[in-house]
């Protein structure tokens, strides 16, 4: 059963392949703190929720963050005080700390100012500020998570409400275009039957027009069945040719009683 102050086992292996890695997950400090509470919450939470529960999971993510925040010093000191103790003269050179002897002359000659330089090259105020804001990024994931769950669920109830009448609409408006495509090839098809039907009564009315046409001299126009060429009722020699007979290409004269007249 997990401990809420033991550390995860698999943040231990994480920590230590980012550590050996060619690519780390961070390029600075402040995103080596952020990384690493974000990891130790995420691993913490997974163990939490196999034993307690997602809701004790997400009560305990929602906690990391001030936890993370409030702790940190609490690591950061100590390890000052370690670090000085393997290295004290580290942090006696170039030391802004000595000046407190001059305001505190009884520290002359101690390690107070070494101490002091030693936690404040651990940065203990900006470590703190970014080990919280990582201990929160668990947190935000599972807030943006549900948040996305609650929209995929409500889209799913307003789909259940509103689909059959939108799907009826949606196929309504697809017969609507169906139709209006089909009546629009209709139009385009009775409009180009409708031009062919005139052209082609033109051509015949102009027909009729060249083969009954006459003119002053009484001559026909050289042209359809009036063409030279021959045969019955056809002339021999072009329409334009007067005197001949009709059957040889002459014409009817109605002062003769609509008798063929030969010239």
């Amino acid at each position: 059963m997990a401990n809420l102050f033991d550390i995860p086992e698999q943040h231990m292996i994480n920590w230590g392949d980012a550590l050996v890695s060619k690519d780390t997950p961070w390029s600075t400090t402040p995103e080596y703190h952020q990384w690493g509470t974000a990891d130790l919450t995420k691993q913490k939470s997974k163990e939490i929720a196999q034993d307690y529960g997602n809701l004790a999971a997400g009560a305990f993510e929602m906690a990391a963050s001030p936890l993370a925040f409030g702790a940190s010093p609490m690591y950061d000191i100590p390890q000052a005080f370690h670090n000085y103790s393997r290295d004290p003269g580290k942090y006696e050179v170039n030391n802004k700390w000595d000046k407190i002897n001059a305001y505190f002359p009884d520290l002359q000659g101690t390690t107070v100012s070494g101490i002091l330089n030693a936690i404040d090259m651990e940065d203990p105020l900006s470590a703190a500020w970014n080990r919280g804001i990582g201990a929160a990024k668990p947190f935000r994931d599972r807030m943006r998570k549900g948040l996305t769950n609650v929209e995929k669920f409500g889209g799913k109830i307003y789909n259940y409400m509103h689909g059959p009448r939108m799907r009826f609409e949606r196929q309504q408006l697809i017969n609507r275009r169906k139709q209006d495509m089909q009546d629009t090839i209709r139009q385009a098809e009775a409009a180009e039957a409708a031009k062919q039907k005139a052209a082609a009564d033109a051509a015949a009315a102009k027909q009729v027009r060249q083969n009954i046409q006459t003119y002053g001299n009484r001559d026909r126009p050289n042209e359809g069945i009036n063409a030279p060429g021959g045969g019955k009722g056809q002339s021999p020699t072009g329409g334009d040719v007067a005197g001949t007979p009709f059957v040889r290409g002459g014409y009817v004269d109605k002062a003769l009683g609509g008798r063929i007249r030969y010239l």
